[in-house]
């Protein structure tokens, strides 16, 4: 028995697909559909699972930076379009930092230019308990999925 769990994006040939135990014919055919990614038990395959819940959460903040350039003045379409593209490039980004693991994102975040925008803005959501929030709505998202 070899457990799957497709998202909705596998309907369109782009979705990541979490398999346990590892089976190389099941591989085969998600990766045909957007990708696979293979864990060696059921438990490790739960613990990913949070990650895919994050889905609406991610929704929702690109609506609202989306709805905020409407509400300064840009056409909805155009701050929906400008919106979404970013959001592709800065996943475009992780991608290619995955590899180096965990250090690979700290660079991603370390590279942002000292005392600029972008660090200005991580202390801001920082000190708001934006992270530390997300990572606690992980910790019961996993104990939801139990």
């Amino acid at each position: 028995i070899v457990r799957v769990c497709p998202l909705p994006a596998v309907a369109e040939r782009r979705g990541v697909t979490t398999i346990a135990p590892e089976h190389p014919l099941v591989k085969d055919i998600f990766d045909y559909l957007g990708g696979a990614v293979q864990c060696s038990t059921g438990a490790e395959m739960n613990n990913l699972m949070p990650i895919a819940c994050v889905m609406g959460p991610f929704y929702e903040l690109t609506r609202t930076w989306a709805e905020w350039l409407s509400q300064h003045g840009v056409d909805e379409a155009l701050a929906a379009e400008y919106t979404s593209k970013m959001m592709a490039m800065y996943a475009g980004d992780c991608v290619k930092a995955a590899p180096n693991g965990l250090a690979g994102f700290q660079a991603l975040v370390d590279e942002q230019t000292p005392g600029g925008l972008n660090e200005g803005n991580i202390a801001l959501l920082r000190a708001a308990g934006v992270f530390q929030s997300a990572a606690g709505a992980l910790t019961e998202t996993l104990a939801k999925l139990g």
